[in-house]
């Protein structure tokens, strides 16, 4: 029974191939994100896997090259995570992920995750692996499910876990129908899309949080980010380059 309202999407051996990303290790390319690829000699490449997406490449390589999708701490430490296909989704990086759960962990003892804009699962994941009890992973894209679906077969999670295609919005109405509230919620919608004072206080509105709840907010490094929403006060704000953002929100318990 699904006790969203919203049906779970399923993917069969069909769906899991069609995601296969297409892997080149023999030739030598160039990239403008001179932090993602700097230039290698062609022994060196072919200790390098390139994963090129409609005309960005991500990559997953070793400590020499960029920075690879991988879980940073926990029981899971080192392992490979898949990431989306398309150009839809940004990967939040490993140097913002450590930096985010050096602050609101680092380990957790137990606790309930909403990764809302979720992804390919990296961040619901990395909580998981540190300790976190249960993650509800949310997003859009069918492509980001199945991945989500792969990463956590992968990883054994999926008895820890619950994943549905819907958007942020309806997810978290479904979540306040259901009674649940949340230790540690992920907000990483694409730049530029939503408000993020709209998704707190629609987060405070249906009861999805309490005296005890986290909000971390990825955003562009340039948007205005409010103080405080409700009783939810922003603790930390950090740019990491030029692009991103990471702001932090605890509840405040007025006196």
């Amino acid at each position: 029974m699904d006790l969203w309202g919203i049906k779970s999407l399923p993917f069969s051996e069909a769906d899991r191939s069609a995601s296969q990303l297409s892997i080149t290790t023999s030739k030598m390319f160039y990239t403008n994100k001179a932090d993602y690829f700097p230039k290698k000699n062609a022994s060196c490449v072919k200790r390098f896997q390139l994963l090129t997406i409609c005309g960005r490449i991500m990559v997953n390589v070793d400590e020499r090259g960029v920075k690879m999708m991988r879980v940073i701490a926990g029981i899971h430490k080192g392992r490979q995570l898949k990431p989306v296909p398309n150009h839809k989704t940004r990967p939040t990086t490993d140097k913002v992920k450590e930096s985010v759960f050096q602050i609101i962990g680092p380990y957790f003892e137990g606790g309930q995750v909403l990764d809302l804009f979720a992804g390919s699962g990296g961040l619901g994941i990395e909580a998981l692996s540190r300790g976190a009890e249960q993650c509800v992973f949310v997003d859009q894209q069918q492509k980001a499910i199945q991945v989500i679906h792969e990463n956590l077969e992968t990883l054994r999670l999926k008895d820890q876990a619950e994943i549905f295609r819907t958007d942020a919005l309806r997810a978290i109405k479904a979540a306040g129908k259901r009674g649940l509230t949340f230790q540690y919620i992920f907000l990483d919608p694409p730049y530029k899309k939503f408000s993020y004072e709209d998704l707190l206080e629609a987060l405070i509105h249906e009861g999805l949080t309490d005296s005890g709840t986290t909000i971390v907010c990825e955003h562009d490094a340039a948007e205005d980010i409010p103080a405080q929403v409700g009783q939810f006060k922003l603790i930390k704000s950090e740019k990491y380059g030029s692009n991103i953002g990471v702001s932090i929100f605890r509840y405040e318990v007025t006196k």
